[in-house]
């Protein structure tokens, strides 16, 4: 849809990915170390909604976060929020929450739409310029997405 344009210009790209693995943590596995997983949640799951924001939408200029600890016992970011500027000058938000019940989605903004997926749902919807509800679009769900995560899911 990007390639296309049917898009248009996107200027606005959210991608949450959360889960509550954080609350089930133990001291002493690589997960809840900082010196190995620096950034907490963000470089455990966060990485994933940025790898997407990448593919989708090219080189970044600058970026800037917000790393916090809420809930989990091992002292590990556990809420995270990262805002990047892309060369496109589209601004990209990531959001990776290792405390709250399980969300991928993916909405981006263009000046001819919005688009919306949610991988648990396998749902992809458009919204249209002038339109005030999206409509489901029919696609191939790409088996990468569901590989990583049926492997993410034997990891806990």
């Amino acid at each position: 849809m990007i390639d296309g344009d049917e898009m248009g210009r996107v200027s606005l790209a959210e991608g949450v990915f959360s889960n509550d693995n954080g609350l089930k943590l133990k001291s002493g596995l690589w997960r809840s170390d900082p010196v190995e997983l620096p950034g907490g949640c963000l470089m455990q799951i966060g990485i994933h909604q940025i790898d997407n924001l990448l593919y989708l939408l090219g080189p970044v200029s600058d970026v800037s976060g917000y790393f916090n600890r809420l809930e989990t016992g091992p002292e590990i970011e556990d809420v995270t929020a990262v805002l990047m500027r892309f060369k496109s000058g589209a601004i990209g938000y990531v959001a990776a929450d290792y405390i709250s019940p399980r969300r991928f989605t993916l909405a981006l903004h263009g000046t001819k739409a919005n688009a919306f997926f949610d991988l648990d749902n396998n749902d992809l919807r458009l919204q249209r310029t002038g339109e005030t509800r999206a409509t489901p679009i029919a696609y191939k769900p790409n088996s990468h997405l569901h590989r990583r995560w049926r492997i993410l899911q034997r990891l806990f």
